[in-house]
């Protein structure tokens, strides 16, 4: 089965022609098992940004229908949901790995972001073809408008 490594996170705070934006810088590498790398098989792996709210981060609870995803903290989390960042299926082809990395950005109203420092972070799942689902989280990255 495929695991999740390397999953990072960078805040930048950018000017564009829109005004003052956030980037999401994000990568991570997955991981192939044996019967992944023989199978060539299908992964659809999902990336989404989140805001800690609290004095720490919350589980986040996965399930899929079909290529269709479905996210809920814990019941008494407060860590916000900001966005859905990344979907991409990916495959070995023969390969033991596959690197992605790529970026995003967001106004600072889509970041929900207040004055002063916020804590983000992501969460990764890799749902393989034939059923079943690995995740990761990133470290927190602080971002200051």
């Amino acid at each position: 089965m495929a695991r999740i490594t390397s999953p990072n996170l960078q805040m930048q705070r950018i000017t564009t022609s829109r005004g003052t934006e956030g980037r999401v810088n994000f990568s991570y590498r997955l991981r192939y098992g044996i019967n992944d790398i023989e199978q060539n098989q299908w992964h659809r792996v999902h990336v989404t940004l989140w805001e800690r709210d609290g004095s720490h981060r919350d589980h986040i609870y996965v399930r899929y229908n079909g290529t269709g995803l479905w996210l809920k903290r814990d019941a008494h989390g407060s860590d916000d949901f900001i966005s859905y960042v990344d979907g991409r299926w990916v495959r070995p082809n023969g390969n033991s790995s596959t690197f992605v990395s790529d970026s995003r950005s967001f106004t600072p109203a889509q970041l929900h972001e207040e004055s002063g420092n916020e804590e983000y972070y992501l969460h990764i799942a890799a749902h393989p073809w034939s059923g079943g689902n690995v995740e990761e989280y990133s470290a927190e990255d602080p971002l200051n408008f």
